[in-house]
C-alpha cells in the first residue's frame, strides 16, 4: 500500500517503522526538517517538509495516489483537518490520532461528515492494556474480541495451582461461564475436553467475559 504519515513524533515514527517493516510504500510529512531527515535516513521512507494539513504538502507527498493517510501529530485539530483535506484530495481511507476525551466522545457524531475511516488514541490504548495486564498479571497473552466483550487469555499453570492435577470436568468453571479451550504441553497442543488433565507447566487458554475471567483467576 502507498501510505502517507503526517507527524514524525514518537507515534508517527513507531507507525512508520512498523509499516515499513511490512514493505509498504511510506511517505512522512512534518514541519520539523530535522525530524523528517532523521526518519528518512533511518528507514526506507520518503520525507516531505511541510504542513501536512495543507493540500500543497499532501500533494507533494503523493496523497492524490495514496491508499491511506495517517495523521499522527500531537494536535487533534490538525489531525482531523488533515484527514478531511486528504479525503478531498481523493484518498480513500484516513486515520486520525485523537487524544482529547472530549473529541473522542463526540467523534461518532461527525465521523461520516469528516469521512474518517478510523480514529486512534495511543495513550488510551496503552492505559487499557496496562489495566488488563494488572488484572491478569500472570497472563502470557491477552486478546480481546467483540470490542472487549470477550477475552482470550493464555496462562502458565504453576505447580501450586488449585487446578494442577485435575481434569477439566473437576474444575469449577463458574457455572459454565469459563471455557478452557486449549492446553499446550511441550510442543503438543490439545483441544481441551472434560477428561483433559491439567499439569504443572501447561499453557492453558481460557475464554470468558473480562469480569468472569477475573473472578476465575482470583479463585
Amino acid at each position: 500500500m502507498k501510505i502517507v504519515i503526517i507527524g514524525c513524533g514518537k507515534v508517527g515514527t513507531s507507525i512508520a517503522r512498523e509499516l515499513n517493516a511490512e514493505n509498504h510504500d511510506i511517505t512522512v510529512v512534518d514541519n520539523d526538517r530535522k525530524a523528517v531527515a532523521r526518519l528518512s535516513e533511518t528507514l526506507d521512507v520518503m520525507g516531505v517538509e511541510g504542513n501536512g494539513a495543507t493540500y500543497e504538502a499532501l500533494a507533494e507527498a503523493g496523497a492524490e495516489t495514496a491508499d491511506l493517510v495517517i495523521a499522527a501529530t500531537a494536535r487533534d485539530e490538525v489531525n482531523l483537518y488533515a484527514c478531511l483535506m486528504a479525503r478531498s484530495a481523493g484518498v480513500p481511507h484516513t486515520i486520525a490520532r485523537v487524544r482529547s476525551p472530549e473529541y473522542t466522545d463526540d467523534l461518532y457524531r461527525v465521523k461520516d461528515q469528516l469521512r474518517l475511516s478510523m480514529s486512534i488514541n495511543p495513550e488510551l490504548t496503552e492505559a487499557i492494556e496496562i489495566s488488563r495486564l494488572l488484572r491478569f498479571s500472570g497472563a502470557l497473552e491477552i486478546d480481546s474480541f467483540a470490542k472487549g466483550a470477550v477475552e482470550l487469555i493464555k496462562v502458565l499453570v504453576p505447580a501450586g495451582s488449585p487446578i494442577n492435577g485435575k481434569r477439566i470436568s473437576q474444575i469449577d468453571t463458574l457455572n459454565g461461564r469459563i471455557r478452557l479451550c486449549t492446553v499446550e504441553r511441550g510442543s503438543e497442543v490439545y483441544i481441551a475436553n472434560g477428561d483433559t488433565e491439567i499439569q504443572a507447566g501447561d499453557k492453558v487458554t481460557v475464554v470468558a467475559k473480562p469480569e468472569i475471567a477475573s473472578r476465575f483467576f482470583k479463585k
